[in-house]
């Protein structure tokens, strides 16, 4: 009976651990209007590709907090810059980049969301080394960061943005089709595609 009200209590812990993460998460992506919804989505996507993938529960319980809380860097961007209709200055893009080091460094400070660090400070990295911020390529981007772009990025294009009007769904997988080897890792591209594919049927 103790064994099980323990059970019982870590599983409560646990849930009001994600709940106050949905909820912080939330709070960051209510500052831009036009990602409603994009954080559940990412969520959603990221999860589903890593279990495509064979991950086991406890890593997909990390990826769910790092999904969630990637873009929290985005706190110390400027909401001119992240609601700008039209493309970034150069001085304005400084500003963007920055975020995932940022959110890295907010997330070090709790010991307890440090697992989802590459979630956070890998996400805009690109497989040819063209990404930010450490200009990672190839293997040497982690895992979490190579699976979670293509969650964001998927996302992000076919929904309304203020720089964009949303994309339709396989235009956007030929998109990821073609950077395969280039932005994103070549093999959890298709992989990727077939989660998608199995979803819309």
């Amino acid at each position: 009976r103790l064994a099980r009200t323990e059970n019982v209590e870590v599983a409560h812990i646990g849930k009001a651990y994600l709940e106050t993460v949905t909820v912080l998460a939330n709070t960051i992506e209510g500052r831009d209007p036009y990602t409603h919804g994009h954080v559940s989505r990412v969520v959603s996507y990221a999860r589903a590709l890593a279990v495509a993938i064979g991950w086991k529960e406890e890593h997909l319980r990390i990826l769910e907090v790092g999904a969630l809380l990637h873009d929290i860097g985005k706190i110390v961007v400027p909401d001119q810059i992240l609601n700008k209709p039209g493309p970034l200055s150069d001085e304005e893009w400084i500003l963007m980049k920055q975020h995932p080091a940022a959110g890295a460094k907010i997330l070090q400070e709790i010991s307890h969301l440090r697992d989802a660090l590459p979630y956070i400070y890998s996400h805009h990295e690109h497989w040819d080394g063209s990404g930010y911020p450490q200009r990672l390529s190839g293997k040497n981007i982690p895992i979490e960061g190579r699976l979670l772009t293509l969650a964001d990025v998927y996302d992000a294009l076919t929904t309304k943005r203020p720089y964009h009007p949303a994309r339709p769904k396989e235009e956007v997988i030929s998109f990821l089709q073609y950077y395969a080897g280039k932005h994103f890792d070549p093999e959890l591209v298709p992989v990727f595609i077939q989660v998608l594919r199995r979803q819309a049927a």
